[in-house]
């Protein structure tokens, strides 16, 4: 008889009831009510920890044919501490699959739904029960260590009065490459690390050590040039997420930071010392590598300005060239693990990214009929517009999956709701945004 005992039990009833659970609020209580339980935090931490990649995605899960007899009795959860951390050290893809398959068909030949459901989102992470890292972390602070990177904030009404770069407005995917001694990391916004980018690694080994944060592009053999942003993005993304190697995308560099000052927040260099510093390894690289296989570069540089005076001159450039806008950065500021008062995105838009809490049927059945996203204190606000007849269809047949996720939305001002609260005019769907796991209202 297989065995399993009571923190598996317990870990598996609370993320059940979590996802069942109707509102943020109720899900944080049974969350809570989970506290004194560390394998369950442990739990938590592997599922949702995004610098932990199984490598398993749902259809592989599903696909897996359990080799041979398996016997029961080997086959139980019990002592949960020691499976988790089996699972946490586990590098071998094709037994970590079988490893978990055949417990999962078990739980469900036993008729333990909840306990196979546990099963599954431990070896795929995909776990669409209505929270997330961030909602972990509210409630469990500082459980799941958070890559931070600095974020820019909206550009404001008033004068810059220091002297500022500007730099093209990329729409890739945020990524940074972590050079130390030869040994090359990339890793996302969200903290997950980016294997088998064979081409931009080996370049990167020509680095000096340190965090050079970026924008990745792809683009196809022999056209490093476009203006569609929507296909760059698009592109960009699928070639980020294909499995094996990753071909032909380059890495934009705005920022760079030592080592120990980003991973001691003891920031010392002003950005115009970064882009020196940047220009520098750019051009040892540059002897080392022909311009033709060159995959990094700096951000395009539009101008060197003493003040924000004609800031909207350059960005009507931009927008007139099919670009999506400008990044504006005080010359004289350090980098910040946060949303920063010293860089600014000039957009052609109002745009935010808005988690999805909700999900309403078209009228015509059986396909999307708008998201709901939360907004500003709370509010709840309908997207229903901007979608392709394909994306209603794949949405909703995965609807439930969609939870959680990040969409971008674009919308003509901000306006209040009927019971005062804040909304948006005519807010229209751009994309959904798999690089980025928190809400930004910037």
């Amino acid at each position: 008889m297989y065995e399993v005992d009571d923190d598996f039990i317990t870990s598996a009833r609370l993320l059940n009831d979590i996802k069942n659970a109707k509102g943020t609020n109720k899900k944080k209580e049974i969350l809570l009510s989970g506290k004194t339980n560390d394998l369950f935090k442990s739990t938590l931490k592997l599922i949702f920890d995004p610098a932990r990649n199984s490598g398993i995605g749902r259809a592989a899960f599903f696909d897996t044919v359990c080799e041979g007899s398996i016997p029961p009795e080997s086959l139980g959860i019990k002592p949960y501490g020691v499976f988790l951390f089996t699972v946490s050290t586990s590098n071998s893809r094709h037994e970590w699959k079988q490893y978990f398959k055949s417990r999962y068909d078990l739980f469900m030949l036993r008729g333990d739904k909840a306990g196979a459901q546990l099963i599954y989102y431990l070896a795929t992470k995909d776990c669409p029960i209505g929270i997330s890292m961030t909602t972990v972390n509210q409630v469990f602070h500082g459980l799941i260590p958070k890559f931070e990177i600095m974020l820019c904030s909206k550009f404001p009404d008033k004068i810059i009065d220091e002297p500022i770069s500007v730099t093209k407005k990329l729409d890739g995917v945020n990524l940074t490459a972590r050079v130390q001694d030869g040994n090359v990391q990339f890793i996302t916004r969200q903290g997950k690390t980016v294997d088998d980018l064979l081409t931009l690694q080996e370049h990167y080994k020509h680095f000096s050590n340190g965090y050079y944060f970026g924008e990745a592009i792809y683009f196809p053999e022999g056209n490093k040039t476009t203006n569609d942003r929507k296909e760059i993005y698009r592109r960009t993304s699928g070639m980020m997420n294909t499995k094996g190697e990753k071909r032909n995308i380059i890495h934009n560099i705005f920022a760079y930071s030592p080592l120990n000052d980003f991973d001691n927040e003891t920031f010392y260099m002003t950005h115009e010392m970064e882009m020196t510093y940047i220009k520098m390894q750019l051009d040892k690289y540059s002897l080392i590598i022909s311009q033709r296989y060159q995959t990094i570069f700096m951000v395009p540089v539009v101008d060197i300005k003493s003040s924000s005076h004609g800031i909207e001159k350059l960005a009507s450039k931009e927008f007139d060239s099919g670009g999506e806008g400008l990044v504006v950065r005080k010359l004289n500021s350090i980098y910040e693990k946060k949303r920063s008062k010293n860089i600014f995105k000039v957009k052609s838009e109002n745009t935010v990214d808005l988690r999805i809490v909700g999900y309403k049927e078209h009228k015509n059945g059986n396909k999307l009929g708008a998201f709901d996203v939360m907004y500003k204190d709370g509010s709840v606000v309908g997207v229903g517009s901007g979608f392709t007849d394909t994306e209603r269809d794949i949405f909703w047949k995965v609807k439930d999956h969609m939870l959680g996720q990040i969409i971008e939305v674009k919308f003509m001002e901000e306006c209040q709701d009927k019971d005062g609260k804040k909304s948006l005019r005519f807010p229209t769907f751009v994309r959904l945004r798999k690089d980025k796991d928190t809400p930004s209202f910037e």
